[in-house]
């Protein structure tokens, strides 16, 4: 179980933001949050993150200060063993943009583990992408990150592309797990696993499109074969 935290901490003011909360408990030097919030800005990436990527504050620090500042439990280590079976729930850019990974369902809410849960602008993402209600809990900077790789990893986000072949007219195409024999010209057209089905681009999508290009490719061989007959006629037609 994930207790429940109160939003009123004795450690913070009502409204408090986190840029005056690192300021008010001196965590970090205005100089730094300033610095902070124009890397954030630059690359589009969350303040506290921006704030440990930079070094100002260590992990663990962070994460204990933010515990005790709002009196929300800290989850270390993360389990993987509870956030495997919710990784459909949040869409993979989602969880990599703003760093956060479903630990649980509890009485109808998603607990949600991240690294700034004052965050107010992720939560209701995250409230409107999951259809729950969340709840957050403080996670240790790199335990968030080594999870990340592991059910969010970063290269199923680029966009797939069908590998561009030279075309052999003189091959069979064939979908599926087709039997071919040593010495073929049979080219078996394997379809990689869906590894985004929350994307932009379905597993389906990237079959039509290669059966496009495909029919594409073959609209271009007949087009030059009626050019070569034409040819050949009209040279035989010279030669009678």
């Amino acid at each position: 179980m994930y207790h429940a935290y109160n939003h009123m901490s004795r450690n913070m003011v009502p409204g408090e933001s986190l840029e005056e909360l690192l300021i008010r408990t001196q965590i970090i030097a205005p100089e730094q949050l300033a610095v902070a919030e124009r890397e954030a800005q630059k690359h589009n990436r969350r303040l506290a993150a921006t704030l440990l990527d930079l070094g100002f504050v260590g992990e663990r620090h962070f994460a204990e200060w933010m515990s005790e500042m709002t009196s929300i439990a800290i989850v270390d280590p993360l389990p993987a063993a509870a956030v495997e079976p919710l990784v459909r729930r949040i869409p993979r850019a989602i969880a990599r943009e703003y760093e956060v990974l479903p630990l649980a369902i509890e009485q109808g809410a998603m607990i949600i583990a991240m690294v700034n849960p004052l965050d107010a602008a992720v939560i209701d993402v995250l409230r409107a992408t999951t259809g729950m209600p969340v709840r957050p809990v403080v996670a240790v900077y790199g335990s968030i990150l080594e999870l990340m790789k592991r059910f969010y990893p970063e290269d199923a986000l680029a966009p797939t592309t069908m590998p561009q072949q030279k075309f052999d007219p003189g091959a069979t195409l064939v979908f599926g797990g087709a039997d071919v024999s040593p010495g073929s010209t049979t080219r078996v057209l394997r379809p990689s696993e869906d590894t985004n089905p929350a994307g932009t681009e379905s597993q389906l999508d990237r079959i039509e499109r290669a059966l496009a290009d495909l029919r594409k490719r073959i609209e271009q061989l007949q087009e030059r074969a009626e050019e070569i007959e034409g040819t050949l006629s009209h040279l035989l037609s010279r030669g009678g």
